[in-house]
């Protein structure tokens, strides 16, 4: 992560309420977007392996009021078996998966063909230049050449289509009037939605249309 502190302070990006709040505004979108994509990688790998949810020993005894005891049985060690699968795939504890899942779960998919190796650095990138907003935001607010990179946000929203695409074509899908299962070979990825990318998609529109709201009420005063 790049260090800021030999910067030089400028007083425009601080004391101008039309930067500021653009900087603030552009930063927190950019946290999203980075966020989105950590959730699509790791939260989607693991779920590709893992389809149950913990039996704690408080579920456990809930369940044990309505199931037969070999059949919880079966479920906590169904269970255990995919997080055996998916910590061997990964090479992480799932337990860990938050802390230290990103690149482990992005080799994973980069294994799968979801991404290439080039995808996988520029990811390494993306994350760098997180940290360096989320940790050096005072930076970032008040110096001269340290910008929030919206060529980065981008290519964060193409990866993240293309990795949710990844998961829907290895999900079986089903319509919601008929419970049919949904044939999506034949369609192509660009039609295909991703929810994470169209609420992305929202945000940024509102914060775009925010500040020119902002700023043509300034020149119209």
């Amino acid at each position: 992560m790049a260090k800021h502190n030999d910067l030089r302070f400028d007083p425009k990006k601080i004391f101008n309420p039309v930067v500021l709040r653009t900087n603030l505004f552009l930063a927190s979108l950019y946290l999203t977007a980075f966020e989105l994509l950590k959730i699509a990688v790791i939260e989607g790998t693991k779920q590709f392996f893992v389809v149950q949810d913990e039996i704690t020993p408080e579920k456990e005894q809930i369940m044990l009021e309505t199931l037969d005891s070999e059949l919880v049985q079966r479920f906590k060690e169904a269970y255990l078996d995919e997080v055996a699968t998916y910590e061997m795939e990964v090479g992480i504890p799932i337990s860990e998966r938050v802390q230290v899942g990103l690149l482990p779960s992005c080799k994973w998919l980069q294994k799968r063909g979801a991404l290439s190796e080039e995808e996988v650095e520029e990811i390494k990138t993306f994350r760098d230049h997180r940290n360096e907003i989320a940790y050096e935001l005072p930076f970032l607010l008040t110096s001269q050449g340290f910008e929030i990179k919206l060529e980065y946000f981008q290519k964060i929203r193409r990866l993240l289509h293309k990795i949710d695409v990844f998961w829907a074509r290895n999900d079986v899908l089903f319509s919601p009037g008929t419970l049919e299962e949904i044939d999506i070979h034949e369609i192509s990825d660009e039609e295909m939605i991703s929810m994470r990318v169209a609420m992305l998609d929202v945000i940024a529109d509102t914060i775009v249309t925010d500040l020119s709201q902002r700023v043509n009420s300034k020149q119209n005063i």
